[in-house]
């Protein structure tokens, strides 16, 4: 919760009542006008707490940044992870509201457009939850409404999403007006996406997708696709002996589960 001086500490026993913290201490002092949130990263057994920077950098005043603490009262100077650049509209990063998802982290980028006054929402992956990139597309993965409805000119997001059945669903504020309008009207909605379906490709006839080399650290790959009831998909996947330096190539029709005896050597 932003209080003057900073952000503190609010609690709550069932996510429904809230009170400030007992000791009410500041968890990070200063101005950090942005979706503040907090998360448990297991990977560097440390808390992240995603803010807007105290130092600004010449004129660009808002970026997203991150900073560390072991116990929730001793916390890191911010480090930036996330500022404009010459792709964006403008030099506005308004600031990330982060998330765990599967074994990466997710964010809701949220890019503000200071020359119609708009905020759009892009998304955001990290491996580890301190170095974020993002799509070279730029798309919106929470487009604005059309113009002179509720949400027509800005989104903010600062809560993870809930994961209902095969459905990814995620509450959002919305702005009717400029995001500098005072009396601009402001809404909560919701938005929804099937399970795991935050980026996708789609084919209206037969499509190929290659993916770049990458290690599998686990001993499974999973595919998530949508088939019409007479398609199909078919998966190669292609791996080097580092002893023969053979080419081996896997190969599966779906729904069929693969068989070892598909694991063939191909030439170079």
């Amino acid at each position: 919760m932003r209080v003057k001086g900073g952000i503190c500490h609010i609690v709550s026993e069932d996510g429904i009542r809230w009170r400030p913290h007992p000791e009410k201490y500041l968890l990070i002092a200063g101005h950090s006008d942005t979706p503040n949130n907090i998360h448990w990263n297991p990977t560097i057994g440390r808390y992240m707490c995603f803010v807007r920077p105290n130092n600004y950098a010449g004129p660009v005043k808002r970026r997203s940044a991150v900073s560390l603490s072991s116990d929730l009262r001793e916390w890191t100077q911010s480090t930036i992870v996330m500022r404009a650049d010459e792709l964006d509209p403008t030099d506005q990063i308004y600031g990330m509201g982060a998330f765990p998802y599967e074994d990466m982290w997710l964010g809701m980028l949220e890019v503000y457009d200071t020359r119609i006054g708009a905020i759009d929402v892009q998304l955001a992956h990290s491996r580890d939850g301190l170095h974020w990139e993002r799509l070279p597309m730029r798309e919106p993965i929470l487009p604005r409404g059309e113009e002179g409805t509720w949400d027509a000119m800005g989104i903010h997001t600062s809560c993870r999403p809930i994961i209902e059945d095969d459905c990814v669903l995620l509450y959002y504020d919305g702005m009717a007006g400029r995001h500098s309008s005072r009396t601009s009207a402001k809404s909560i909605g919701l938005a929804s996406w099937r399970l795991d379906g935050f980026i996708s490709r789609r084919a209206h006839q037969e499509g190929e997708v290659l993916t770049l080399p990458f290690r599998c650290e686990g001993n499974r790959l999973f595919v998530n696709c949508c088939a019409k009831p007479e398609g199909a998909l078919r998966v190669a996947v292609h791996s080097v002996d580092t002893e023969s330096g053979d080419q081996l190539k896997l190969q599966s029709q779906l729904p069929q589960p693969p068989s070892p005896s598909q694991i063939v050597p191909s030439s170079p």
